[in-house]
């Protein structure tokens, strides 16, 4: 929706009520709804808290069983490298063997990195082989630890894993019978559990052990309550515990983890509470914001939007000459470059102008005398043949010329007038050199109007007759002038006999050409001078040329029409 549809035109433009409007219609309702939003996120974290703990669970709890159940390889990789010993009919015969094999065995164990331990049960001699891993047991643990292995190592008969309490801790079984002797397996699996899952559960809850059936339930912090020992009871949850279980798919092992609910909280991420105090914070303190945009922001941009109205308006005198400690170091920064930035306009422009008149007046003295000279002696000519038709002519077509070009406080004409000045012009070469140049020009009708600096395009081609006459010979000038979407394009070209190759490089270069005998020809380099200092880089000039060939120049202005009066 647009905001500012209803707004008055002016205040639409405006800062100031454009602020006030986007805090009241945008700002405001988004901290509302980020207070409701941050609500939301606290009232439903403790669910998402129970999928992500869920989750956490799983990832755990599957790589313990993973590890568990990959004993399965290193039991087949046992079985097929003591494939005879184990199948003997009268047992392990050598002694030392069952040393080597529980050694193998238990290196292979050693690599699931699991703590508990590996047995073997010599069947012929009632012996039994233990290897540890994990905690460190003193001499009565081990021996106890020993006698139980023999007691359920002589009976069992399972290949599935089974959960036994074997010197007063909880393990992991699986059992490999074979003739001679019996194999096995004890994870301590509490101690897995608790490994897996200290990172993420070691402060936030209790861990319980259990079995599928419901016939074991092992505790973390020691033995638990009658009353807890009810399986769906446990696994349920409560008003103010949240419980989640996890169950094995290959064994009948279980995990169930407690916690308070409100052990939720701490997980909720910090952004909240900071969206949900930011957007309190706001609602109290917005008169207070709105007051310091207007003093850091609002006053100083309308005091920059003034002073800028000024010197659009012709007003270049115009400094804001601000020193209040009122507005801060950069608004004071920003004061202080807008009126040395104006300062430094004002004397560039003033610079400018200078140079341009300058510059015309010297092409005005560099004009007359030559066209002078010349004409007191066509004139003298004329006279003594007493043509005094093409007198009359000639001295008109130099009135209109001479008008023209000693006009004053002119720094830019219509493309019209110079082209009707550049028609009068070669009409008086026409008189001076009669049959030696044949001059078309092609313009398009919009840049009559077009204004640029007088004697721009009449230097152009005068350069062109100046040059190109060649003796006995008809010189073809061509005038082209058309418009190139925001620039105009004009174009000046002769047949004649071309510019000298070092001279050409001179006029690339933007230097005037001074010849052997001292003399400077500044013709064509006085036009480039006068093009850069009204244009800048926003125009170009491009020469052609080969000897024999003709000259070609192409110029590009930006197109300033002339205003209606």
């Amino acid at each position: 929706m647009d905001i500012y549809r209803y707004m008055p035109e002016k205040m639409k433009r405006n800062l100031r009520p454009r602020i006030m409007t986007l805090i009241l219609v945008t700002f405001l309702p988004i901290s509302i709804s980020l207070i409701a939003l941050s609500f939301t996120v606290l009232v439903r974290f403790a669910e998402q808290a129970g999928d992500r703990a869920l989750h956490e669970l799983d990832l755990g709890m599957e790589r313990v069983e993973r590890d568990a159940v990959s004993v399965e390889h290193y039991a087949d990789e046992f079985a097929r490298r003591y494939l005879t010993e184990i199948n003997a009919e009268d047992g392990i015969g050598d002694a030392m063997l069952p040393y080597d094999m529980i050694g193998d065995l238990g290196r292979w164990y050693s690599h699931l990195g699991l703590p508990g331990f590996v047995y073997l049960y010599d069947s012929a001699h009632e012996k039994s082989y233990i290897k540890y891993y994990g905690d460190t047991l003193d001499t009565a643990e081990r021996e106890r630890i020993t006698a139980e292995v023999e007691m359920f190592a002589a009976d069992t008969g399972s290949l599935d894993f089974e959960m036994r309490d074997v010197g007063g801790r909880d393990y992991l079984c699986r059992t490999y019978p074979y003739r001679s002797c019996k194999i096995g397996y004890l994870i301590d699996a509490a101690e897995c559990v608790y490994n897996a899952l200290e990172a993420t559960w070691d402060d936030r809850g209790t861990v319980y052990l259990l079995t599928t059936h419901g016939t074991d339930i092992l505790g973390r912090d020691g033995a638990l309550e009658p009353t807890d020992r009810d399986f769906e009871r446990l696994t349920a949850g409560s008003i103010r515990d949240e419980a989640i279980t996890w169950r094995s798919k290959m064994t009948d092992l279980a995990v169930c983890v407690r916690y308070p609910r409100l052990n939720a909280a701490p997980a909720i991420p910090a952004i909240v509470w900071v969206l949900l105090t930011l957007s309190l914070g706001c609602l109290f303190f917005l008169p207070l914001i709105y007051k310091i945009l207007r003093i850091e922001v609002l006053e100083p941009t309308d005091r920059l939007a003034h002073a800028l109205n000024e010197l659009r308006d012709g007003n270049e005198d115009y400094r804001i000459h601000e020193t209040s400690l009122r507005y801060s170091d950069e608004m004071l920064l920003l004061f202080d470059a807008f009126d040395q930035s104006a300062e430094q306009q004002k004397r560039l422009r003033e610079r400018d102008v200078q140079l341009v008149r300058t510059e015309l007046d010297n092409l005005r003295l560099q004009v007359n005398p030559h066209m002078l000279l010349n004409s007191y002696n066509l004139i003298f000519a004329l006279a003594q043949s007493k043509d005094y038709q093409r007198i009359q002519d000639y001295s008109l077509l130099l009135v209109q010329y001479f008008r023209y070009v000693l006009r004053k406080n002119d720094d830019f004409v219509p493309l019209g007038k110079e082209i009707a000045f550049i028609e009068n012009y070669v009409e008086i070469q026409a008189i001076r050199h009669p049959g030696a140049f044949h001059y078309t020009s092609k313009v398009q009708a919009p840049c009559e109007r077009a204004l640029i600096p007088p004697l721009l395009v009449e230097n152009f081609v005068e350069n062109s007759m100046k040059h190109a006459l060649s003796p006995g010979k008809t010189v073809e000038i061509l005038l082209d002038i058309k418009r190139e979407e925001d620039k105009v394009l004009i174009a000046v070209s002769d047949s004649g006999n071309g510019i000298a190759p070092e001279i050409l490089e001179k006029l690339r270069s933007g230097e005037p050409y001074v010849d052997p005998a001292g003399n400077k020809h500044i013709g064509i380099w006085n036009s480039m001078r006068r093009v850069e200092l009204f244009y800048g880089e926003k125009a170009s000039f491009e020469i052609d040329s080969a000897p024999s060939e003709g000259t070609s120049m192409i110029l590009k202005i930006p197109y300033r029409e002339m205003e209606d009066t």
